[in-house]
């Protein structure tokens, strides 16, 4: 049990109380307990996921009504998957759905598991073209609705370093919303920017057949005299 301390401790003082507490943000509750269950909460398990206590799992941030929102920075070595996403509760950014190592530690409705694999031809290099251009579309997509409002789309060639020049704007407006839906698709976004993209993760992936392991952590309970 004091291992676990002891490890929480180092975690926190690595990262440094005040940056735990600017990690936190003005959403958080300057807390890395849950305090209904009391367990540890997502920011905790980001703290020892990614070395950030950031509250959310998005990548990058979101602006929010002139609030600034902290995700995941960057592709990070391990993962992190949750019911809570197939749920609709949240959606799980790139970097963490997406880790260096084939490892995902995943939330369940009461506990937190592992699985894992040797097959490191499931984690994908974080600089391809079409990791770049779905990072930045989510990033204007909250709800993965896999769409946006053709009105974003001047923040998000800007976001990619792109042209952002009125004439050129339009024009792609036109071509990437020709029958004035008000939005711009992500297949169509990517088949304009990274032709073939789409194409190629269907090849990646389509009839992959890979080994999964899982392991889950067994109940502990302390007697009297904190034996197990």
């Amino acid at each position: 049990m004091y291992g676990v301390l002891s490890f929480l401790y180092s975690a926190v003082l690595t990262r440094g109380m005040g940056n735990v507490t600017g990690d936190l943000g003005a959403m958080g509750d300057n807390s890395l307990i849950d305090s209904t269950f009391g367990h540890g909460n997502q920011s905790l398990l980001n703290l020892l996921l990614t070395g950030v206590a950031t509250t959310n799992v998005f990548d990058l941030s979101k602006d929010v009504a002139g609030l600034t929102l902290i995700g995941v920075q960057k592709q990070n070595d391990i993962g992190f998957l949750t019911l809570l996403e197939a749920l609709r509760y949240l959606k799980v950014g790139h970097f963490l759905k997406c880790p260096k190592f084939p490892i995902w530690v995943v939330g369940s409705e009461s506990h937190l598991s592992l699985i894992f694999s040797r097959d490191m031809s499931l984690c994908v290099s974080d600089n391809t073209p079409f990791k770049t251009a779905r990072t930045a579309f989510d990033s204007f997509d909250d709800e993965g609705n896999g769409f946006i409002p053709v009105t974003e789309l001047p923040k998000l060639l800007e976001k990619l370093d792109m042209v952002v020049d009125p004439d050129y704007v339009e024009f792609m407006k036109e071509r990437l919303d020709p029958d004035s839906t008000g939005i711009v698709l992500f297949n169509a976004f990517v088949e304009e920017f990274v032709p073939g993209a789409l194409e190629k993760q269907d090849e990646m992936f389509q009839h992959k057949e890979f080994t999964v392991l899982h392991t889950t952590p067994k109940a502990v309970q302390l007697g009297p005299e904190g034996d197990v």
